[in-house]
């Protein structure tokens, strides 16, 4: 997961601390209260109903309340309503309004999605975040977000094509800063998934970069990068925008256990993971691979069990009595500060306020740490069809 999919994202230090846990939250951080209820299916319609009224637009979807509508706003709303309720319950008029704003930013030449407000003027002044990968991340999004609401992009991506002759992909790959593989496998998931849109699932230049990276992969820790100088926190967080092209693709995901016993070391001592309050995109990261992966032992599992016990009792403190679901958890030391997606000054919110991605992201983590729990949840959710964000194949049917 973006974006704090990545370390830098939202303008904050992700701590990095290896805390062992006590037994349950409330011991851990005192204050915090009995355990919140899982949400039914009520309170995820009150959700929605919240994004309705706050964030929507009558062509599309804000960021936050305040903020201006944006291109990667819409699509966060329109997979947050696939999400928590398949999209059924819109309108099929806003269906096609929502696809028409999407297909709109469009470039006919090159197969790109550009939002209006995020020119060259704005994009080639970001500090961490390259135009390209602006670009790249807007184009993700919104082939994504068509493909929820039953639509395609009205152009091929014909920029793909540089990337699928053999020279011009061994060459780009071997510019990937691997130090800092958080950053550097947004670019990979972005890549992958246009791949299965030009090429489709058999996709043979796909399947050429994860042959890259099985020869990169670190067996210490089942994530890349670990050995070239990223800590093992940025591994993790990199390492969930691959695992799921390898599962979709039907490949063999690679030192597991070690990935697993990795990832329980990243926790903090809140249950979750990156900061004290967590983070809608390095939580569903951590989770999601707890819950995919094949622990290596009995005793493995019964640390995956717990550890994601103690991540689902703290991601339930961040929905709030609106139906607003936070950035950050309303845990005893958690501080209120401002984010910022990817740097862009069109996507900004209050961490301790209601925002677009987290109504996506924070019930997604929720329903992935049940699955693997076997807490069957009253709503029924519903995953992405194409890796990676969103992607899971549930266990209980």
């Amino acid at each position: 997961m973006i974006l704090s999919f990545l370390r830098g994202t939202f303008e904050r230090v992700a701590s990095e601390a290896v805390q062992r846990l006590p037994a349950s939250l409330s011991s851990r951080l005192g204050g915090a209260g009995p355990e919140p209820d899982l949400p039914t299916d009520e309170a995820m319609r009150a959700s929605l109903q919240w994004m309705e009224g706050t964030l929507a637009t009558e062509t599309g979807y804000r960021f936050a309340a305040g903020a201006p509508e944006s291109l990667l706003a819409t699509c966060f709303g329109v997979l947050a309503h696939e999400h928590l309720a398949g999209l059924a319950q819109l309108p099929e008029a806003r269906r096609r309004v929502l696809a028409a704003r999407i297909q709109g930013c469009q470039s006919a030449e090159t197969g790109l999605f550009r939002d209006p407000q995020h020119g060259d003027d704005v994009i080639c002044r970001l500090h961490k975040f390259t135009p390209l990968y602006i670009e790249w991340q807007e184009t993700y999004f919104a082939v994504q977000a068509l493909d929820a609401l039953g639509a395609r992009p009205g152009h091929a991506l014909s920029f793909v094509r540089a990337f699928q002759s053999g020279p011009g992909l061994d060459t780009w790959l071997r510019t990937l800063p691997f130090d800092d593989f958080w950053f550097s496998s947004n670019y990979l998931m972005f890549l992958l998934c246009f791949l299965l849109v030009e090429e489709g699932d058999g996709s043979p230049t796909a399947h050429r970069i994860l042959d890259a990276l099985d020869a990169r992969q670190d067996p210490a820790t089942g994530f890349w990068g670990t050995q070239q100088g990223a800590s093992l926190f940025n591994g993790m967080a990199g390492a969930y925008h691959l695992y799921g092209f390898y599962e979709h693709l039907g490949r063999p995901i690679h030192h597991q256990a070690e990935a697993v016993r990795s990832t329980l070391r990243t926790q903090e001592r809140s249950g979750l993971f990156g900061a004290l309050g967590g983070g809608p995109c390095e939580d569903v990261d951590a989770v999601d691979i707890l819950a995919r992966l094949q622990p290596g032992s009995s005793d493995d599992d019964a640390a995956v069990r717990a550890g994601l016990d103690q991540a689902l009792a703290a991601l339930l403190r961040c929905r709030g009595a609106d139906g607003s679901w936070r950035w950050s958890a309303a845990l005893p030391g958690v501080k209120a500060s401002k984010v910022r997606y990817s740097g862009l000054s069109t996507l900004v919110a209050d961490s301790d306020a209601g925002d677009i991605w987290s109504v996506w992201f924070r019930p997604l983590a929720i329903a992935v740490a049940c699955d693997r729990l076997g807490k069957r949840i009253q709503w029924r959710p519903t995953y992405r069809r194409l890796p990676m964000l969103g992607w899971y194949r549930p266990r209980l049917r």
